[in-house]
């Protein structure tokens, strides 16, 4: 009686078949067979299909081992290949009788090549798509974590703002200017994926604002700060700059700011110090209260401790 084998099948060093119906034991059970037992290896070298009638005169395939071990006689294989014209491997028959594959036989393997590769095309766009929605539902829940957080600092601005200020006018002013900055620094985490930006950018982007940059001087190496604290640098460098413009080095025409900073190791730590010096603003004296500024770097830094 003759026998029909089907076999799906990847190639690397050896066999490994993907599917299989007929194969022998014990190859049923491992589902896989080194290279000296494969004919389908000839497939996905030369890219073609290949046809043997008879393996034990066949030159190509006559001392593959197949042949004895595997009852091997007659082989069809048509190549798997990818949309880019990559062959991953082969969908073959085999029969243990000689037999002369007829026209119709190649045409119908081929096309039951094409439904393979349509599945494996199908499989592959289901993962990538259960992929995306992973992805998306990961990005919802990070976007309600930050508007919750944005809105808790922006709670914080108006409440602050409401309590140092000493008229409405006074009000609306500073917390267009706060809300700005608190903008200009999500613009930047923005652009980085909200995964984190450069000191430099954020003081940059905050000095811009007040048109000084030619009397201020910055230092430093590159350092990335995280989204969380960036956030909240970015606010009280906002806040030194315009405690700067009102009543600081930048409120008179010869005053300069100097910006530095680094990155040390403590016992606790790697932490990043950075020190605002002004220079030429007028004489300075101990405040009698603590205004919106103060009060935001209190909480601000004491949250990063």
């Amino acid at each position: 009686m003759r026998r029909w084998r089907w076999f799906r099948l990847s190639i690397a060093t050896g066999n490994f078949f993907k599917s299989q119906l007929g194969l022998p034991s014990p190859f049923d059970k491992v589902r896989e067979t080194p290279l000296s037992h494969s004919f389908c290896q000839h497939v996905v070298i030369t890219q073609e299909t290949l046809v043997v009638t008879d393996a034990r005169s066949d030159t190509r395939v006559s001392d593959n081992l197949a042949v004895r071990d595997l009852a091997v006689v007659a082989y069809l294989g048509v190549p798997l290949k990818l949309p880019n014209g990559s062959v991953i491997g082969s969908l073959c028959a085999i029969d243990g009788k000689p037999r002369d594959w007829s026209a119709d036989d190649i045409a119908t393997l081929s096309d039951l090549a094409s439904l393979v590769m349509d599945q494996i095309a199908l499989r592959g766009e289901i993962v990538q798509r259960r992929e995306a929605e992973r992805q998306q539902k990961l990005l919802i829940s990070e976007l309600h974590h930050r508007v919750k957080n944005t809105l808790a600092v922006v709670q914080s601005i108006i409440f602050l703002s409401l309590k140092t200020a000493g008229s409405l006018a006074q009000f609306g002013d500073s917390i267009r200017a706060r809300i700005m900055s608190l903008a200009n620094t999500h613009t930047l985490l923005i652009d980085q994926q909200w995964v984190s930006t450069s000191l430099n950018d954020l003081l940059t982007t905050e000095l811009a604002l007040h048109n000084q940059e030619s009397r201020i001087a910055l230092d430093g190496p590159n350092v990335s700060l995280p989204s969380d604290i960036a956030v909240s640098l970015g606010m009280c460098i906002h806040e030194l700059m315009t405690n700067a413009s009102k009543y600081g080095a930048l409120s008179v025409p010869n005053g300069n700011i100097e910006i530095s900073w680094k990155i040390e190791e403590f016992d606790t730590g790697t932490e990043l110090v950075l020190h605002w010096v002004e220079i030429g603003g007028p004489p300075v004296s101990a405040p009698q209260h603590k205004g919106f500024g103060s009060l935001l770097l209190d909480r601000l830094i004491n949250q990063q401790s």
